[in-house]
């Protein structure tokens, strides 16, 4: 005579995949929804473009709430220069405060006092210049935007630069 165990199984061995794989399936299937819908990560850069006219440098942000449940404000526009590949994957360099070279400047720069509300799934373009903190800063390939609501940001996205 043969028990529930020993047909699943094969053997007469307990079978823990089930117990593992399903609620690991159903965590998956759910981030994964999360993620679609816009809960994690609810702000997204599109194609950042970066022009230089003379000896200034202007800045295209096209940002995008992928929400389609809520509203989000636009609290800040960072610029971030990301360390080399060791630094990155080694070191707290998030957490370190870093020296800023270029500063993001403009009229319509949103701040976490006066944040700019997207709508749901709403686009809106930022056109901001960038002014340098220290003598002879320039927009390099290691310098990435991102847009932070509240304590949640987008991924930084590179620059492309137009010439």
């Amino acid at each position: 005579m043969s028990t529930i165990a020993q047909t699943t199984t094969g053997s007469g061995g307990f079978d823990w995949t089930k117990y593992i794989a399903v609620p690991g399936g159903i965590v998956m299937v759910l981030a994964l929804g999360a993620y679609l819908v816009g809960i994690i990560r609810p702000l997204s850069i599109r194609k950042p473009l970066a022009r230089i006219e003379g000896a200034l440098t202007y800045l295209t942000v096209p940002v995008k709430n992928r929400s389609m449940l809520y509203d989000r404000n636009v609290e800040r526009i960072a610029l971030v220069r990301i360390p080399g590949w060791f630094r990155r994957t080694f070191t707290r360099w998030r957490s370190v405060a870093q020296p800023a070279d270029l500063v993001p400047y403009g009229e319509l720069i949103p701040k976490a006092n006066a944040p700019f509300k997207l709508s749901k799934r709403e686009v809106r373009t930022f056109e901001l210049e960038l002014r340098p903190i220290t003598k002879g800063a320039v927009l390099g390939d290691r310098h990435r935007v991102e847009v932070w609501s509240g304590h949640q940001r987008s991924r930084a996205k590179k620059i492309e630069l137009i010439r």
